[in-house]
């Protein structure tokens, strides 16, 4: 390259002058006539110069533009002299480069330096780029004004290209030395090491410096001896391959993995590149490899399973372990050598054919499911697991198979269960339906579409629940759609009411629960006809409504007799009654005792009918004789009713309503537990009315007096929860008892 531009630049100067004796000649003719020889001979010259090949050449003048130019630098250029004529030089030139010419031509036209030379880029006609040398210099009338200028032009293309690609060589050479997951080492013929990349300087842990200021011996002191017969190995061969132990900066001691080879940079000068690799993480995966061989080895020997190497071309057996005699009853020395279908141990030889065919397609096959036939001829199960590995460069199979006869058993069991309840569910006498969660039919048997009066199941899916179920029915099952989707708790029986096919309305007891249906969550929906028993169940409440209204007529008569006998306390009975229907409700009773409550307050003093008229009506007090005659008015009462049929305690509570929890009533003497809650509240309300309320032989004493009464001997004649709840009903409820004085 400084030679050519040498040659340019003597070009230059040498055109130059010529064209300046040329001008000189024009001005002179007298001169021009002597020298007329001599300029044809340089004219001569500048054109042997101006045609030359190998450079483009171009002369311009400030006053009239292009002069000319050569064939060479329109094939530079890519443009006819004709075009080139028709452009300026800053239309060729790229942008980029545009600048700096311009600057330097300036400085040529002002005089500043004789010419300029620079690598320069101009765009042919075909858009393409090219890089040119450009050697540009003037040529000056006698006054210094320019005259004419010269452009001499190289095409460089193919060189900066080269040097391009020789930089991109370098930076990925560069980068593959800094980013290399391996050590790299540059060393020089004599053992000096020139450069170390940052892995080198990691594995070693010494920094770059560190490692150039140490021999090869140094840096490598190997804990065995083959460092000298790998230095030789490479000095006889130029390379050298293996695995050597190497030692850090701290002494630890790891093993690598070296490669080396002599090479020659560009230069010519001979270089070693040596990789290191630290395969201290392989080292490891070796041993645990070998540890997990051995383990295997263990695992293979001590399996339960059958574990068996057949030679996949032909199925011989290469080595079983135990499980597979203990299996099969095929020993090592009865196996090994022979097939698989010599001994026929395949009971369906389709099953071998589905898993060589697995094994050549996929190279593993999981659970494949498969008969064998045991030494003795019995058939059993198996579930076998396979993979190709390689044995000395052959194709082996090494196959696990797991003993499962005794659940395909229980798997054929279990069908024969599923089918009898299949069986079982489509002639059971209850409509049965099996239902999604998004409460589509999946399946209904054969009563459910009697129910619904229905011919198919598709008949039975095509039917809207609206049409299916009658209004009510209807709005419940919305209800209960929209408590699912919010995930409320909802019975798992419950009634509905449908319209059958021929409109008739029956009335169903449906059972609701979650189970498994081909292993699906899904829901079972029992279906019972109540429509006969509904019927049933109406007119027998008619029947008891009946006798109940019987009952209360009789009870209400029993209460007429009573108070006929004795007038003096005519309403006593029911206001008690209704005092202690109100205390039983005040503490929460089942309505069902509170029924049983007011009747037996009702009848209470029904024993009173025993007792003498002129006793009853006294009105002083009475004697000792007499009152214990009246006190026998709850054993009277008692047998009065023991005998009748009724569906509460009537009779006992009669008989126990005069009974205090500390013993010390009458007629028993009765205590705490032993006397029946009914009566415990009977006894409050019948002393609350009594003390409240007139009597023959004394006025009324009041309510508050009576509750004084109450409050004072809770816990001891009464019940503290009845009398706790009598309290609160007077002074916290505002209840209050007819007829009483207050």
């Amino acid at each position: 390259m400084e030679d050519q531009s040498k040659t340019k630049q003597a070009l230059i100067q040498e055109l130059a002058s010529l064209r300046q004796k040329i001008e000189e000649l024009e001005q002179s003719e007298s001169e021009w006539k002597n020298e007329k020889e001599e300029l044809k001979k340089s004219e001569a010259r500048f054109r042997s110069y101006f045609d030359l090949p190998y450079h483009g050449i171009a002369i311009t003048s400030p006053e009239k533009g292009w002069i000319e130019v050569n064939d060479r630098l329109c094939s530079i250029m890519g443009y006819s002299r004709g075009e080139i004529v028709r452009m300026t030089w800053s239309e060729m030139t790229h942008p980029d480069d545009l600048a700096a010419d311009l600057e330097q031509f300036n400085r040529v036209l002002s005089g500043q330096i004789e010419q300029y030379n620079m690598d320069k880029r101009f765009i042919r006609k075909c858009g393409k780029i090219i890089w040119t040398n450009l050697s540009v210099g003037c040529v000056r009338k006698s006054d210094g004004r320019v005259d004419h200028i010269i452009a001499v032009v190289e095409d460089i293309t193919s060189v900066k290209l080269a040097e391009e690609a020789m930089r991109e060589s370098e930076d990925q050479y560069r980068s593959l030395f800094d980013h290399s997951g391996d050590a790299i080492l540059l060393t020089a013929p004599d053992g000096r090491i020139l450069a170390a990349n940052p892995e080198a300087r990691r594995i070693f842990g010494r920094s770059e410096e560190e490692i150039c200021r140490i021999g090869r011996a140094g840096l490598m002191d190997l804990t065995d001896p083959h460092l000298a017969a790998a230095l030789e190995e490479r000095a006889r061969t130029g390379q050298f391959r293996g695995e050597l132990t190497f030692v850090r900066k701290d002494g630890a001691l790891f093993p690598g993995e070296i490669s080396s080879a002599i090479f020659r940079d560009r230069d010519g000068n001979s270089k070693t590149s040596m990789i290191v690799r630290d395969i201290t993480d392989r080292k490891r995966a070796e041993e645990a490899l070998t540890r997990s061989e051995e383990k295997f080895r263990k695992a293979f020997y001590t399996s339960l399973d059958s574990v068996n190497i057949n030679r996949l071309e032909d199925g011989m057996y290469i080595s079983i372990n135990p499980g597979f005699t203990r299996i099969t009853g095929y020993t090592e020395g009865d196996i090994i050598g022979k097939t698989s279908i010599e001994y026929n141990v395949w009971g369906n030889i389709e099953d071998r054919q589905r898993l060589v065919a697995g094994l050549r397609k996929d190279g593993e096959v999981i659970n494949l499911e498969a008969t064998f036939r045991m030494k003795g001829g019995d058939i059993r199960y198996g579930l076998m697991s396979a993979s190709v590995i390689d044995l000395n460069g052959v194709p082996h199979i090494l196959s696990i198979t797991r003993d499962i006869t005794v659940r395909k058993r229980a798997e054929e069991a279990l069908r024969r269960t599923e089918e009898n309840f299949r069986r079982s569910l489509d002639e059971s006498p209850l409509g049965v339906r099996i239902v999604s969660a998004a409460g589509e039919t999946i399946y209904a048997n054969w009563a459910i579409l009697d129910i619904y009066g229905y011919d198919s199941l598709d008949e039975l899916k095509a039917t809207t629940v609206m049409k299916r179920y009658t209004s009510e029915s209807f709005v419940e099952f919305q209800t209960r759609r929209e408590k699912r989707k919010r995930g409320d708790y909802l019975p798992s029986d419950y009634k509905i009411s449908i319209v059958r096919k021929d409109g008739v309305v029956r009335h169903l007891q449906v059972f609701r629960k979650e189970i498994l249906w081909d292993g699906e969550a899904q829901f079972q929906v029992i279906y019972r006809d109540i429509t006969d028993r509904k019927r049933a169940e109406e007119e027998l409440q008619l029947t008891l409504e009946s006798l109940r209204k019987a009952f209360g007529a009789t009870i209400q008569v029993m209460v007429s007799a009573v108070e006929v006998r004795d007038p003096y306390t005519s309403g006593h009975q029911i206001r008690s009654a209704d005092l202690a229907r109100a205390i039983a409700m005040e503490m929460g009773l089942p309505q069902e005792k509170i029924d049983g409550i007011r009747m037996a307050g009702s009848i209470h003093d029904i024993g009173k009918l025993s007792i003498p008229a002129e006793i009853l009506s006294k009105p002083t007090k009475l004697s000792e004789i007499e009152f214990s005659l009246i006190k026998e008015h709850a054993g009277k009462g008692f047998e009065m009713l023991k005998d009748v049929e009724s569906p509460w305690p009537l009779a006992e509570i009669v008989y126990q309503h005069h009974e205090r929890m500390d013993g010390s009533g009458y007629p028993r003497g009765l205590e705490g537990e032993e006397i029946l809650i009914e009566a415990r509240i009977m006894a409050v309300a019948d002393v609350v009315e009594a003390m409240a309320s007139h009597r023959p032989y004394r006025p009324g004493l009041g309510i508050d007096a009576a509750l004084e009464e109450i409050e004072k001997n809770r816990g001891t004649f009464y019940d503290n929860a009845v009398a706790d709840a009598c309290l609160r009903l007077f002074r916290e409820k505002g209840f209050q008892l007819e007829g009483a004085r207050f």
